[in-house]
C-alpha cells in the first residue's frame, strides 16, 4: 500500500504528463468529439445575409470614426495615429482576397517542406490551410507594428489598478497579465520598442478591449499580410532571411518594431513574418476551411469547445520559428491561457505576441454572449474544481486498489 502523499504525487505527475507537450506548454489532451460547425459560434458579421455595400468607405472616411488621425506616410503608405495611445495603423480596404493555399504551391518549394520536416512537422502540417478560396473582408485598420513593451506596460499598470477586469474574456483561469520573465534585465526582450512577447491570448484580448480595439480575425490578418496576389511571404514568394526575424537568422531574440523594411506587407505592416507569432480572434479547428464563411470568416468558439486560438506569422524562436511557419497562410494554435497555467520554462517560449485592429465592426460576439459568460463565471469555476477533485479521487482509489 502506497502512502496517501505518494499517491497524490503520482497522480499530479500523471496529469501533468498528459497535459504537457514536447515544448513544455500545457495543453488539454482529450479524445474530442467530431467538429460540429453547425453548433459553433461564428462572428456576427460572418452571416451570409450581411449586406456588402456596393462602395466601400475609404480610409479618410473611416479614420475619424475610430479615433485615428492622419500621420504622414511610410515608404508611400499612408499612416494613421491612434489619438488615445499614439499607436500607428495602416488601412486595408474591403474586398475579396484568396485565403489559404494549395498543396502544389507548397510542395513545389522543397525548402518549405524541408523546414517543416526539420521541425518534426510532416506533410500533415499543411492540411489546415487547405483549400484556397476567395473570401470577402470588410475594410479595417491594423497595427503597423506589433504591440510594444512600452504600450503593454501602460496596460499592465491599468490592470494592476484593477481597471481591466470587466474587459477580460470570461475564462475559467484566474488572469494575471504579467508576462513571464517580465523585464528581467539579463533577457534581451524588454526594450520599449520591442514587441511584447510571452503573453497569453487572454491578455491580448483584454489589452485590445482596453484600447477600444480588438484582435484581428485570421482572415483579416492574412489579407493584411499577403494582399490579393497569393504571395507566400509578405514581400513575395521566395523566403529571404534578410527580410524576417525567423530562426534561420539565428538572432535568438525579438528585434525592435520597424526593422526589416524589406519584409513589409503590401499594406505596409512590419514583421508579419517572424519576430513574434501573433494571436488572432479565431478558435482553432484544423478542418475549418472546409466550412469557411465566405464573408468575414471568423470562428469565435469551436464546438465541441476547445480553448486553442489561431496564431499566425511564425516567430524568432528555435521552437516555432521556421520559414514554413513564416508563410502568410501558415496556421498554428496555442492555448488561450498560454503561460497562465505554466509551461513557459525558458526564454525560447517568449514567442507569442499580437497586433490589434480598429474596425467599424468592433464587437464580433453576439450581443450579450460575453456578459452572460462573465455573470456565470464563479459557478463555472466552482464546477470545474469539483470535477477535478472527483477525478483525482477516482484516480487515487484506482491506485490504492492496485
Amino acid at each position: 500500500m502506497k502512502s496517501p502523499q505518494r499517491l497524490a504525487l503520482i497522480a499530479a505527475c500523471w496529469i501533468t504528463a498528459l497535459c504537457t507537450d514536447v515544448h513544455g506548454v500545457q495543453v488539454i489532451r482529450r479524445q474530442g468529439k467530431p467538429f460540429a460547425p453547425q453548433d459553433c459560434l461564428w462572428s456576427r458579421i460572418s452571416e451570409p445575409d450581411l449586406q456588402v455595400p456596393e462602395t466601400e468607405p475609404t480610409a479618410a472616411e473611416l479614420a475619424p470614426t475610430l479615433g485615428l488621425v492622419e500621420a504622414g506616410s511610410d515608404h508611400g503608405v499612408p499612416v494613421f495615429r491612434h489619438e488615445q495611445t499614439g499607436m500607428q495603423f495602416v488601412f486595408v480596404p474591403g474586398g475579396e482576397f484568396p485565403m489559404g493555399s494549395d498543396y502544389s504551391g507548397i510542395f513545389e518549394r522543397p525548402s518549405i517542406v524541408a523546414s517543416a520536416r526539420n521541425s518534426r512537422e510532416e506533410k500533415h502540417y499543411f492540411n489546415s490551410e487547405q483549400p484556397c478560396a476567395n473570401i470577402y473582408v470588410s475594410p479595417f485598420f491594423i497595427g503597423q507594428f506589433e504591440v510594444t513593451v512600452a504600450q503593454y506596460r501602460a496596460f499592465l499598470a491599468a490592470a494592476q489598478r484593477g481597471e481591466v477586469q470587466h474587459l477580460e474574456y470570461p475564462a475559467l483561469e484566474e488572469q494575471d497579465h504579467t508576462p513571464h520573465f517580465w523585464e528581467q534585465e539579463h533577457l534581451p526582450f524588454f526594450d520599449d520598442d520591442q514587441p511584447v512577447a510571452g503573453v497569453s491570448w487572454l491578455s491580448a484580448f483584454a489589452f485590445s478591449n482596453w484600447m477600444n480595439a480588438r484582435l484581428p480575425t485570421e482572415a483579416e490578418w492574412e489579407k493584411a499580410a499577403r494582399g490579393n496576389d497569393r504571395r507566400s511571404y509578405p514581400w513575395g514568394n521566395q523566403f529571404d532571411v534578410m527580410r524576417a526575424n525567423t530562426k534561420e537568422g539565428i538572432n535568438e531574440r525579438t528585434v525592435r518594431t520597424g526593422v526589416y523594411i524589406g519584409g513589409r506587407s503590401p499594406y505596409g505592416c512590419y514583421n508579419m513574418a517572424g519576430n513574434v507569432t501573433e494571436y488572432t480572434m479565431d478558435a482553432y479547428e484544423e478542418t475549418v476551411y472546409v466550412h469557411r464563411k465566405q464573408t468575414n470568416h471568423c470562428l469565435l468558439e469551436r464546438s465541441p469547445r476547445r480553448d486553442h486560438r489561431v496564431v499566425r506569422g511564425g516567430s524568432w524562436s528555435q521552437y516555432v520559428g521556421g520559414m514554413h511557419r513564416a508563410r502568410t497562410t501558415s496556421r498554428a494554435s496555442l492555448p488561450m491561457s498560454y503561460g497562465v497555467t505554466g509551461g513557459v520554462e525558458d526564454a525560447q517560449h517568449l514567442y507569442p505576441g499580437f497586433r490589434v485592429v480598429l474596425s467599424p465592426h468592433q464587437d464580433l460576439y453576439p450581443e450579450g454572449w460575453l456578459e452572460e459568460r462573465r455573470r456565470t463565471l464563479p459557478e463555472r469555476r466552482e464546477a470545474r474544481l469539483e470535477k477535478r477533485r472527483l477525478k483525482l479521487e477516482e484516480l487515487r482509489n484506482s491506485m490504492e486498489e492496485k
